[in-house]
């Protein structure tokens, strides 16, 4: 039976005391002075909130591109990140591939077969009336 794969071994350094920390080993968190740990906490309260706060960044960025025209241009992406809060690397990344994928869609298609020969006909056409006019 396999076994489950161990969460890693975070080592973190509070007033110049370094404790290494695993979820998997909570005699490790029980080794932090009270003092640390509620700073520790308080720290991991920021992260969090800073996660929420770019996860929403990002969903609202995407429904703002799905729902506004094909015309959206950068200033207001721009504008609409600088209200919602700082993006993460992964997030701004994930932004950036949806922001790829919409444009893509709102391309308008290539040059056919069909379209170069119906352009190569009447371009002859033009050319052998003009021709037999003058």
């Amino acid at each position: 039976m396999p076994t489950a794969p161990r969460r890693p071994i975070i080592t973190v350094i509070i007033n110049g005391q370094d404790y290494r920390l695993s979820a998997d080993d909570p005699a490790s968190v029980g080794h932090l002075p009270k003092a640390e740990r509620t700073e520790l906490l308080r720290l991991l309260e920021a992260i969090k909130q800073e996660h929420t706060r770019s996860q929403k960044a990002v969903l609202s960025a995407l429904t703002a591109t799905t729902q506004t025209s094909t015309k959206t241009t950068q200033e207001q992406v721009s504008a609409g990140l600088a209200q919602t809060g700082r993006l993460g690397r992964g997030d701004a990344d994930a932004l950036m591939a949806q922001l790829i994928q919409e444009e893509a869609r709102n391309q308008k298609p290539g040059l056919s077969k069909r379209g170069i020969y119906k352009f190569v006909g009447i371009s002859t056409l033009v050319i052998f009336l003009l021709v037999i006019i003058f």
